[in-house]
């Protein structure tokens, strides 16, 4: 079937709407904890949670862009169900930005990534189910001796330079910057420019090679192949949206 100009103009206008939604609603960004309470919650024990001041975030110029494109979206056509919900994962993320703190939390992240007791595309089988198996298994192993040596591990600045080499070879100018840092919630973070590594932190060889597939050649490669698309500029962003599929991945 031939597309129209009309049609193709819809589709890039639809994206752009979705695109220009989706820029505020950074989740990761708005959970981070400040250093310092990170610090003190760990110099403490971690006795006791610490009582978190989020910053107050607006969801109501986000929902009236995603208005605006759900309107635009009104067929039933395989691309107006994929934006969609796409629209629907920036809703979530976007309220749940907006209800950090409260229980109104969940309910939103239930929304965007699903339930661990809901069952799978099988209709059978939980996550959750499939958590505890893999625990019985990993339980058994951990009594048996599978190396001969425990695996060695090495320093942050290795691992950066490793997946500074790799980004380079395969991305070229477009590689994102490899950086150390002295705080990060985990041992490493990715986004569409920088890969940062904890400097304190120590990684296996399994972790580096991990990091590299996972963050440069998942990540990072689906960001920039996104970012190079003329017309379906959404594809270029991150939202809970696209989680579930590269975090599965």
């Amino acid at each position: 079937m031939k597309v129209t100009e009309r049609e193709k103009n819809r589709i890039r206008h639809l994206s752009a709407l979705l695109r220009e939604a989706e820029r505020p609603v950074r989740l990761m960004r708005a959970l981070l904890w400040p250093s310092s309470v990170r610090d003190q919650f760990f110099a403490r024990g971690t006795r006791e949670l610490p009582v978190i001041e989020y910053q107050a975030f607006d969801p109501l110029p986000v929902l009236k862009e995603l208005k605006r494109a759900r309107r635009l979206a009104a067929g039933d056509s395989v691309v107006d169900q994929y934006f969609l919900r796409l629209a629907d994962g920036i809703e979530s993320g976007a309220l749940m930005i907006a209800t950090l703190g409260t229980p109104e939390f969940l309910e939103h992240s239930r929304r965007a990534y699903g339930s661990p007791a809901e069952p799978l595309p099988d209709q059978t089988t939980t996550p959750l189910q499939l958590a505890v198996k893999f625990k019985d298994i990993v339980d058994k192993l951990t009594r048996t001796s599978l190396s001969s040596a425990a695996e060695e591990d090495f320093p942050a600045e290795q691992a950066a330079a490793e997946l500074r080499e790799a980004v380079v070879k395969t991305f070229g100018d477009r590689a994102p910057r490899v950086q150390l840092v002295k705080h990060l919630a985990s041992k490493a973070l990715a986004g569409s420019e920088r890969i940062r590594l904890k400097k304190r932190a120590r990684f296996t060889k399994k972790e580096i090679i991990q990091l590299i597939q996972h963050e440069a050649f998942l990540h990072i490669a689906t960001s920039l192949n996104g970012r190079s698309q003329p017309d379906l500029t959404i594809l270029g962003a991150s939202h809970p949206g696209t989680t579930r599929t590269q975090e599965g991945l």
